[in-house]
């Protein structure tokens, strides 16, 4: 008989945690807006994601960069003849080091580096992804930061 009240006890005890209305008791009900879709990146094809530490989000896409400060898109394109653009577009990775920086890697083996409060691109020499004598190869590419500081590719 102890067996089955206890039994009992505990079929109730699951049924009233799982139920929607005990679930939805505890927590508030956060608000969704959806964002415009159309037009907002430069491509649709996303590879990575980064919220950087002051909240902004960047989008890596096969046509650049994009980043969203909660209420509108910028792109941050490639541009030969701007200093200030990414090295080429294919973007495969975003990084944010400890120093605030964020570092974009393209599929054809480039490398940037992006200081998010002056809008600065370092570009990085190509040879760090091999010869540079015959046209880019497809790069997989990590970014990885060890407790030295250093950024290890």
């Amino acid at each position: 008989m102890r067996e089955q009240v206890l039994r009992f006890a505990l079929w109730l005890f699951v049924l009233l945690c799982s139920s929607p209305v005990a679930s939805a008791a505890g927590s508030p009900e956060l608000p969704v807006e959806r964002l415009p879709v159309n037009g907002a990146l430069t491509q649709n094809s996303i590879t990575s994601i980064l919220q950087d530490r002051s909240g902004l989000m960047w989008f890596a896409t096969l046509g650049g960069v994009n980043t969203y400060d909660g209420y509108r898109f910028r792109a941050i394109s490639s541009d030969p003849r701007a200093p200030d653009s990414l090295s080429g577009v294919m973007v495969a990775k975003l990084f944010e080091d400890r120093d605030g920086a964020i570092w974009v890697g393209g599929f054809l083996g480039w490398l940037d580096r992006i200081d998010p409060r002056t809008g600065k691109v370092t570009h990085l020499p190509r040879s760090l992804f091999g010869r540079t004598d015959r046209p880019p190869e497809f790069a997989n590419l990590g970014l990885w930061q060890d407790a030295q500081g250093l950024v290890w590719i």
